[in-house]
């Protein structure tokens, strides 16, 4: 399972995925019982980045993490304007995942 967070602010890469969403993907593929290795790299948005990673290994653990970043966080003005673990989604932000699209990529995957 690989992590990776887009330029975009609140999505991940061009498939309008929260990291709310990413995890539930996380979440689905741990219900197999199997060993998972969770690979990735930056991105070009640092705070969401960790934001990502620090959500996805809680899901790993065990917990769901929500809430504020702590403001004894090294890095804690980063994560301005709302200091939240969860960025909040633009509602305005298109979305471009037509159902053939998806429909695609479904019948592509179970090949």
């Amino acid at each position: 399972m690989t992590t990776w967070v887009s330029k975009n602010d609140n999505f991940k890469g061009h498939f309008n995925l929260s990291t709310k969403g990413h995890g539930k993907c996380l979440e689905h593929m741990m219900k197999f019982g199997l060993p998972i290795i969770l690979l990735g790299g930056g991105g070009y948005n640092i705070p969401n980045v960790a934001r990502c990673w620090a959500y996805e290994t809680g899901l790993c653990c065990g917990h769901k993490i929500e809430g504020k970043i702590p403001k004894t966080e090294m890095f804690y003005d980063l994560y301005a304007p709302d200091y939240k673990v969860h960025v909040t989604m633009d509602k305005n932000f298109p979305n471009k995942n037509s159902y053939e699209d998806l429909h695609k990529i479904k019948i592509k995957i179970l090949e």
